[in-house]
């Protein structure tokens, strides 16, 4: 199955899940999808649910249904963006000499 298809799959099987409370265990849709696209890697289902109006949280993925599960969705990114951009500035550290140009003002709000 292409990847256009399974991204129909994909929200057809996420109608069940809207709203945070109805989050289901992104392992749960990702061996459903196996079933249509025996070659599915883990980051290629990754990187096609990006592109789509998912949301995730600790217990998994849903469709949102409310304001404020939006902003939470926002919130938890937040949480799991801010470690990563501390890695990236701890790189820089380390190697000032490799560090952009551009960057220096950004890294500072951070």
């Amino acid at each position: 199955m292409d990847i256009e298809h399974l991204k129909i799959k994909f929200m057809e099987i996420m109608q069940a899940h809207r709203g945070r409370e109805k989050a289901v265990p992104r392992e749960k849709i990702f061996l459903a999808l196996k079933i249509f696209a025996p070659d599915l890697t883990d980051r290629k289902f990754r990187d096609m649910y990006c592109n789509l109006p998912i949301c995730s949280c600790d217990e998994g993925l849903f469709l949102p249904k409310r304001p404020e599960e939006v902003l939470e969705f926002r919130e938890y990114l937040r949480k799991k963006a801010i470690p990563m951009l501390e890695r990236y500035k701890r790189i820089l550290a380390y190697y000032p000499e490799l560090a952009p140009k551009s960057e220096e003002k950004q890294l500072e709000m951070f």
